[in-house]
Protein backbone atom coordinates (compact mmCIF):
# COMPACT_ATOMS: atom_id res chain seq x y z
CA UNK A 1 0.00 0.00 0.00
CA UNK A 2 1.14 3.04 -0.98
CA UNK A 3 2.43 5.30 2.32
CA UNK A 4 0.50 8.27 3.98
CA UNK A 5 -2.68 6.55 2.49
CA UNK A 6 -5.29 5.31 5.04
CA UNK A 7 -7.02 1.70 4.02
CA UNK A 8 -10.56 1.36 4.81
CA UNK A 9 -13.26 -1.40 4.01
CA UNK A 10 -16.68 -0.83 3.03
CA UNK A 11 -19.72 -2.96 2.24
CA UNK A 12 -22.09 -1.95 -0.40
CA UNK A 13 -25.21 -3.35 -1.43
CA UNK A 14 -26.47 -5.12 -4.38
CA UNK A 15 -27.37 -1.77 -6.64
CA UNK A 16 -24.44 -0.05 -5.11
CA UNK A 17 -22.32 -2.96 -6.64
CA UNK A 18 -23.83 -2.51 -10.24
CA UNK A 19 -23.46 1.39 -9.89
CA UNK A 20 -20.30 1.63 -9.29
CA UNK A 21 -19.43 -1.32 -11.79
CA UNK A 22 -21.21 0.83 -14.52
CA UNK A 23 -19.51 3.88 -13.27
CA UNK A 24 -16.39 1.96 -13.62
CA UNK A 25 -16.50 0.75 -17.26
CA UNK A 26 -17.86 4.47 -18.52
CA UNK A 27 -16.27 6.84 -16.60
CA UNK A 28 -12.87 5.46 -14.69
CA UNK A 29 -11.78 2.28 -17.42
CA UNK A 30 -8.63 3.22 -17.17
CA UNK A 31 -8.00 3.23 -13.19
CA UNK A 32 -8.39 0.87 -10.88
CA UNK A 33 -10.99 1.29 -8.16
CA UNK A 34 -9.59 2.47 -5.73
CA UNK A 35 -8.67 5.46 -7.55
CA UNK A 36 -12.00 5.48 -8.94
CA UNK A 37 -13.28 4.82 -5.27
CA UNK A 38 -11.14 8.07 -3.95
CA UNK A 39 -11.77 10.15 -6.79
CA UNK A 40 -15.76 9.68 -5.91
CA UNK A 41 -15.52 10.75 -2.16
CA UNK A 42 -13.29 13.65 -3.36
CA UNK A 43 -15.85 14.56 -5.18
CA UNK A 44 -18.72 14.30 -3.16
CA UNK A 45 -17.35 15.82 -0.43
CA UNK A 46 -16.34 18.61 -2.58
CA UNK A 47 -20.40 18.62 -3.80
CA UNK A 48 -21.05 18.84 -0.73
CA UNK A 49 -19.19 21.27 1.07
CA UNK A 50 -19.90 23.40 -2.39
CA UNK A 51 -23.42 23.42 -0.48
CA UNK A 52 -22.16 25.49 2.17
CA UNK A 53 -19.42 27.40 0.65
CA UNK A 54 -16.70 26.76 3.91
CA UNK A 55 -14.29 24.16 3.44
CA UNK A 56 -14.68 21.39 5.85
CA UNK A 57 -18.30 22.88 7.59
CA UNK A 58 -20.26 19.74 5.57
CA UNK A 59 -24.00 20.30 5.63
CA UNK A 60 -25.67 17.94 8.51
CA UNK A 61 -26.49 14.21 6.93
CA UNK A 62 -30.01 13.72 7.36
CA UNK A 63 -31.49 10.49 9.40
CA UNK A 64 -32.76 8.68 6.83
CA UNK A 65 -29.99 7.10 5.13
CA UNK A 66 -30.61 6.78 1.72
CA UNK A 67 -27.92 7.05 -1.23
CA UNK A 68 -29.71 8.61 -5.02
CA UNK A 69 -28.26 7.64 -8.13
CA UNK A 70 -30.15 8.21 -11.56
CA UNK A 71 -32.91 5.86 -11.81
CA UNK A 72 -32.90 3.80 -7.68
CA UNK A 73 -32.81 5.15 -4.67
CA UNK A 74 -31.60 3.07 -2.18
CA UNK A 75 -31.79 2.77 1.84
CA UNK A 76 -28.92 2.00 4.33
CA UNK A 77 -29.15 0.23 7.49
CA UNK A 78 -28.37 2.50 10.32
Amino acid sequence: MAEGLKRFSISVTPSLAVELKLTKQEYYCKDTQNEMIRDLIVRGLASLQSETGEPGDLPKHSTQKSVSFPGCVTKLDS
